[in-house]
């Protein structure tokens, strides 16, 4: 098996990969990156439904959940979303702009790809594929990478293999190994950005329906989190933006299961008197159709029939406490969930590399000299829009940037 040497090794191709080669091989560093897959790239291409959404205009450390919101402010203070706007117009990207979500103006994840690469093959980055990193160890002041492509030495190792999220296609969890027989410990892993699974099968008929709800998630009866977001129902129970950035608050509780709060009126209604004005308008209405055009009928007729409210009524034949059980029923309908526990249908991975033995201002570890880590195999994950490709760009900036200045005066 041939040998090979280079000032860092990158091990791992996805998104914090690539950063972290383009910017360790600034200056004719030499960088190799190993990946796992036929061509590097990751979980890019796959992002925001292929369209790429990299990045969000309102970025904070509250869109994320870890063991340390610090950690993710000295990182953003590091790279910003601006940073990295900028980064790509000088790559000749031009970007359009969704509400706060950034995405290619092409709209195709491969636009961004290709402007990775060409930048990795102008920096003369060594990319070898179909290369799985075994071991790595640290022989005579040197890291030793064994990989299925051969041994190559280096003086600066980035950790970049992600977590375990999609795990059939890209998330083997290879990296804590690596990072474990070097010393350090992963916390708990869970998969997040996920869907829900609903414990009581009541809404199991609705399959497919979507419509815009608040969701609050509580976990042994205390609030975490509220949003506004598409819900989608599937045969298993809820999934959709909201529902996965709730899954997130749960996987990081530790606790198996919780309860949501979902407002299907989406906050027009914030108390029950303005319901009940706007209802009493059409006292001829039948309150099987009091919700037409604004939640589907296949969803008020199971959330009627178990409150056990006549649906044949006329709004004026209703008792006004039987129209409070009805507002209750949809401003706050409670429902018991899981969370899925497939990480081969999650996002993102929740835990990772304790941050606490990662310096956040070089992402080098506090355990062992010139190893760094970037990305999701650290303990922090991102909510939808975004906020994981920019916690994986701005991570893997900062850390080939200091393990260039490493490994170009430690190479021997």
């Amino acid at each position: 098996m041939k040998k090979s040497v280079f000032d860092i090794a990158v091990i791992g191709g996805g998104p914090a990969g690539i950063f972290s080669s383009i910017f360790a091989s600034e200056n004719n560093a030499s960088v190799v990156l190993f990946d796992k897959n036929e061509e590097a790239g990751g979980k890019l291409p796959i992002t925001g439904n292929f369209r790429c959404n990299i990045t969000n205009e309102r970025i904070s450390e509250d869109d994320y959940v870890g063991s340390n919101h610090l950690f993710v402010k000295n990182v953003f203070a590091r790279f910003s979303n601006n940073d990295l706007i900028e980064f790509f117009s000088d790559l000749n990207v031009p970007f359009l702009k969704e509400g706060e979500r950034y995405y290619p103006l092409t709209e195709k994840s491969k636009t961004i790809l290709s402007a990775l690469k060409k930048k990795m093959i102008e920096n003369n980055v060594e990319i070898i594929c179909k290369a799985t990193a075994e071991e790595v160890k640290i022989t005579d002041g040197l890291y030793e990478i064994k990989t299925s492509s051969g041994i190559f030495q280096s003086s600066a190792v980035i950790i970049c293999t992600g977590g375990k999220s999609y795990s059939k296609r890209f998330g083997s969890g290879g990296g804590y190994k690596i990072a474990e027989s070097l010393g350090h410990r992963p916390t708990f892993l869970r998969p997040g950005l996920t869907s829900f699974n609903e414990t009581e099968g009541r809404f199991a008929s609705l399959s497919g329906v979507t419509l815009r709800s608040v969701i609050s998630l509580e976990i042994e009866g205390k609030r975490v989190f509220k949003e506004s977001g598409s819900l989608l129902f599937t045969h298993h129970g809820f999934s959709g933006p909201a529902v996965m950035d709730a899954s997130n608050r749960l996987a990081v509780s530790g606790k198996e299961s919780a309860v949501i709060s979902i407002d299907f009126f989406n906050g027009r209604f914030r108390d029950f008197d303005r319901f009940y004005d706007t209802l009493i308008e059409d006292r001829e209405k039948k309150i099987s159709k009091i919700f037409s055009g604004s939640i589907p009928s296949s969803l008020s007729e199971i959330i009627i029939r178990e409150i056990k409210i006549n649906a044949d009524l006329k709004v004026g034949e209703t008792k006004k406490e039987s129209i409070m059980q009805i507002f209750r029923a949809f401003n706050d309908c409670r429902v018991k969930v899981k969370l899925n526990g497939n990480f081969d249908e999650a996002q993102v991975t929740v835990g990772g590399i304790a941050t606490d033995e990662i310096n956040p201002k070089s992402m080098e570890s506090k355990l062992v000299k010139n190893l760094f880590f970037a990305g999701e195999i650290i303990d922090i994950a991102g909510d939808c829009g975004g906020y994981n490709l920019q916690f994986a760009f701005s991570t893997g900036y900062i850390a080939g940037t200091n393990a260039r200045c490493v490994g170009k005066t430690t190479h021997l």
